[in-house]
């Protein structure tokens, strides 16, 4: 019974998932929380260019601004990808998927790939900005 019950939760986490492109990505959490994940990078970014603009030397401050227009390029990147296979969808005529089908499966895989990579990405640089943070303040 509980391995009826964990492929259930499995299933619907799935669908949850390959149902991803048939709707906006701002209405989903897959989006979102990568998105909220950004915009915390670039507060942390944002507050060691305010507090230590005077120690930067200026290439650190050009490595800075390139980091930030890599990860808004990563972000429209995925809104790009989102809107080219929502539109794939609707032209196609899905609006319903059959679990463990060919195209339930890929669009699953995809979209999976999609969070895991957006998450992974923005918290590591994230961290690494925290870490970057902490050394400025170590150097006081």
């Amino acid at each position: 019974m509980l391995r009826a019950l964990r492929l259930s939760t499995q299933t619907v986490m799935r669908l949850g998932l390959s149902t991803y492109y048939l709707r906006s990505p701002f209405r989903s959490h897959y989006f979102v929380a990568p998105s909220l994940m950004l915009l915390a990078d670039f507060f942390l970014l944002g507050t060691i260019l305010a507090k230590n603009w005077n120690k930067l030397p200026a290439w650190s401050i050009y490595l800075l601004g390139f980091v930030a227009l890599l990860l808004i390029s990563a972000w429209i990147a995925i809104l790009g990808t989102h809107k080219v296979v929502r539109r794939y969808l609707q032209s196609a005529h899905i609006e319903t998927l059959e679990a463990q089908s060919p195209l339930e499966t890929g669009l699953y895989v995809a979209a999976y790939m999609t969070q895991c990579l957006s998450i992974y990405t923005f918290a590591a640089v994230g961290f690494s900005l925290a870490a970057l943070g902490e050394l400025f303040i170590g150097l006081h």
